[in-house]
């Protein structure tokens, strides 16, 4: 072939290739720009747990920052870990996540609304939790006196279940996505503030959802059934159904 011709063919080829790798580079800076903010992996952990299969929050010499972790930290609680915060505790991190379980007795604020919070297990038993960050519960939430408050939300995700008695919402939003039983039979379930509870899965309702004042409001667009033999489920608080509405049988 003449050398006209290789020269020819081989300027042609090297700006295929560099064609290309333009295409496929643009298309990275493409998609860095579309992807949402937290659509990205879970964030880093900065102070891990690890102390014994069950332990308190407050003992620093358990987390691997050998501190307490700050309003600035990615708390992270792994699988077979339970960690409690005790009364009169008051805790705080910038996200908490794990395969874990937090049992709170005492106070949690979690602050990140940028970030993505998860946790698997969440207990309150005259706890609060509060701060401008979604928590995510992917197995099971409980709750046997306590509150939930400030701008973020709180949600029961696909998959998990959710027992909730004694409580009071303020401000906050708990969405439910799995299946959350109210036995408002053992206490009351009072919603206060722009407070609203946001149904997309199945919630079973026993007693009345009481309006604590403010303008707090249910809106359900899945399944809103009563249990233990009441009629229509009872909700004092302003109710927009898009959903189904179920008495017991």
């Amino acid at each position: 072939m003449p050398l006209r011709s290789l020269l020819t063919n081989s300027l042609h080829s090297r700006r295929r290739r560099a064609g290309a790798v333009g295409a496929v580079v643009l298309c990275m800076l493409v998609a860095a720009l579309v992807l949402p903010v937290g659509a990205s992996a879970e964030s880093l952990c900065t102070d891990t747990w690890t102390g014994p299969g069950e332990g308190f929050w407050a003992t620093a010499s358990s987390w691997s920052a050998e501190h307490v972790p700050t309003s600035t930290d990615v708390a992270c609680i792994g699988a077979g870990k339970t960690v409690t915060i005790k009364e009169a505790t008051t805790a705080e991190a910038a996200v908490v996540q794990g395969e874990g379980a937090l049992a709170v007795l005492g106070s949690l604020e979690v602050a990140s609304a940028l970030e993505p919070s998860r946790i698997a297990s969440l207990s309150l038993s005259e706890g609060s939790l509060k701060g401008a960050a979604t928590v995510d519960v992917s197995s099971s939430l409980t709750v046997s006196g306590g509150k939930m408050t400030g701008s973020g939300s709180t949600v029961i995700l696909s998959g998990a279940s959710a027992s909730i008695g004694n409580m009071t919402l303020e401000e906050r939003s708990l969405v439910n996505e799995g299946t959350a039983e109210f036995f408002q039979s053992s206490g009351t379930f009072h919603e206060s503030g722009v407070a609203q509870f946001r149904n997309v899965g199945t919630a079973k309702v026993s007693e009345t959802i009481r309006d604590a004042g403010g303008t707090p409001s249910v809106v359900n667009t899945g399944l809103f059934e009563s249990v233990a033999g009441k009629p229509v489920p009872a909700i004092a608080t302003p109710f927009e159904n898009k959903g189904t509405v179920r008495g017991a049988t």
